[in-house]
């Protein structure tokens, strides 16, 4: 039986605990700008990317794996409109484009 492939998006408090939660159940990936750091989320199986979602290459070069599931938790390094909307709508663009076939997706959270 293979596993179903869950993205999660963010590896901060929330992210890294529903990845550390999830991984004995699904096939975790998480995508972060300091992923690979975490030796917790790698010990545990999770495969650990490092991309920052606004890079559109580093994230379009990073996703190659079609996902059951997407989960995107990131969170702005500062509270302002424009921080907001880059995180929330350039970077679930670079993600969403970066999949092989979006369509695949069966659920985002």
């Amino acid at each position: 039986m293979t596993l179903r492939r869950v993205l999660i998006v963010g590896a901060g408090k929330l992210g890294s605990r529903l990845a550390l939660q999830l991984a004995s159940h699904f096939e975790v990936s998480v995508l972060s700008r300091t992923a690979s750091q975490r030796e917790d989320l790698r010990e545990s199986g999770v495969r650990c990317i490092d991309a920052d979602v606004l890079d559109q290459l580093a994230v379009a070069t990073s996703l190659k794996t079609n996902f059951d599931f997407v989960i995107y938790c990131v969170a702005p390094g500062e509270r302002s409109e424009s921080a907001y909307r880059a995180l929330y709508i350039a970077g679930w663009q670079n993600v969403l484009s970066a999949m092989a076939e979006p369509q695949a997706v069966q659920r985002v959270f």
